[in-house]
């Protein structure tokens, strides 16, 4: 979900240029690499493109040929929708799971002319929460880790103490996880002693991975 679906950028290559000529206008919803290649692709086919994001990723909203927007918190991206929803017609498309969680919980708030393929009664919301993802799983008999949702520090070090190694330790939501630390990839890295909680390690990668 953190990512364009691969399905939307094949929809993207199939649709007629004629087709697409006359569609709506896209709107990329929090946009940074994968968002930019589909707005970039949409534009080339014609259709008109707005991409809204973050600051730490102004420079998406200068592509040329492209409306770009900056916004940050839920209010500025109500804002920026209803600007958007005076222009005419539109097709939301989160590039991230915070764009996904926000057209789901947001639906109906959001201008009606402005149209979504996510919901409230969408499976959306379901599938970005790693803990109802494993259990949607496990529920079709999908082989998935072993995983013990945790919401405290007391809970972590009864975990810790008879857990497996190597064991991950991932958010719920990995954009309200973003959200406190950054886009900066932190890596916490246990390291088992005889006694004790493990003590944690920790290991900063850039938005680029080097």
């Amino acid at each position: 979900m953190g990512a364009v679906s691969s399905a939307k950028r094949s929809l993207i290559r199939a649709a007629p240029r004629g087709l697409v000529t006359a569609m709506a206008r896209a709107i990329v919803l929090d946009a940074a690499d994968g968002g930019l290649a589909v707005a970039c692709a949409l534009r080339r086919r014609g259709v008109p493109v707005t991409v809204v994001a973050v600051p730490g990723y102004r420079w998406v909203t200068r592509a040329r040929g492209i409306d770009g927007r900056i916004a940050t918190t839920r209010a500025e991206w109500l804002a920026e929708l209803d600007d958007l929803a005076s222009l005419g017609r539109g097709v939301l498309i989160p590039a991230s799971d915070r764009a996904v969680e926000f057209v789901a919980r947001e639906r109906n708030r959001i201008p009606p002319d402005l149209y979504s393929f996510e919901g409230p009664s969408s499976a959306h919301l379901e599938l970005t929460d790693k803990a109802s993802l494993y259990r949607l799983a496990a529920q079709a008999g999908v082989r998935a880790p072993a995983v013990q949702r945790l919401s405290s520090r007391a809970e972590l070090d009864a975990v810790a103490a008879r857990a497996a190694y190597p064991s991950l330790l991932k958010p719920v939501l990995s954009h309200q996880y973003r959200d406190l630390f950054g886009i900066r990839r932190n890596i916490l890295v246990t390291i088992r002693t005889t006694s004790g909680p493990p003590p944690f390690q920790r290991l900063t990668r850039d938005s680029s991975g080097s």
